[in-house]
């Protein structure tokens, strides 16, 4: 979602991003997303160079599960927050659908790969699996639209599968500063992100 002045094209990259959240009926703060180190790129597949499209994330990573009843692992409708450590490993193909000749871009990614996490929560300490990820992505100039959905299939260690279908625009105020929007849809909850990105 960056500009891609000073980045390749249709890519991000980033060190300790961070976002927290604040509850205030529990009066506590929450490390919602922390990226230690965060590569992405969604740029199209080019059958010069066979560049394929990734995305390499490792952080914290909260997420809304159902409580457990007993140390049994079975659950009860009850959902808590927990944050387990995050891997996430994807890569795939993207294609440009149109924009060839105009400021207007249109792209479409298919990405498979691994998502990891670990927290006490879980069964074992840990929940693995396979993740697909699918991605529309318009570009205009100063703004850009972007609809990701992925899946996660968990089921296989004995722990719930996870989704998550997320709607993103960003606009560029100028080459330092950018206001995004978030809508995320989750398994177990929803909500709507407003930020205020400074670079430098």
């Amino acid at each position: 979602m960056n500009r891609n002045d000073g980045y390749f094209p249709f890519s991000e990259s980033g060190k300790f991003n961070t976002t927290f959240r604040y509850y205030q009926t529990l009066n506590q703060f929450e490390i919602t997303k922390l990226s230690l180190i965060k590569f992405a790129s969604f740029a199209p597949f080019q059958s010069n160079n066979q560049l394929k499209s990734y995305i390499f994330d490792v952080g914290i990573e909260s997420v809304t599960v159902r409580a457990k009843k007993n140390l049994i692992d079975t659950f009860q409708n009850e959902r808590i927050r927990v944050s387990p450590w995050n891997i996430d490993l994807a890569a795939g193909y993207t294609y440009q659908i149109s924009g060839q000749s105009t400021n207007k871009t249109l792209l479409v990614s298919f990405l498979g790969g691994l998502k990891a996490q670990f927290h006490p929560h879980f069964k074992d300490f840990y929940r693995v699996g396979p993740q697909a990820i699918i991605s529309f992505l318009y570009d205009f100039g100063i703004m850009k639209f972007q609809f990701i959905s992925t899946y996660q299939y968990y089921i296989l260690l004995g722990n719930q599968n996870d989704f998550s279908n997320t709607l993103r625009m960003r606009y560029s105020i100028n080459n330092s500063n950018e206001l995004r929007f978030d809508f995320i849809k989750y398994k177990n909850e929803q909500e709507f992100v407003l930020n205020y990105h400074f670079m430098f």
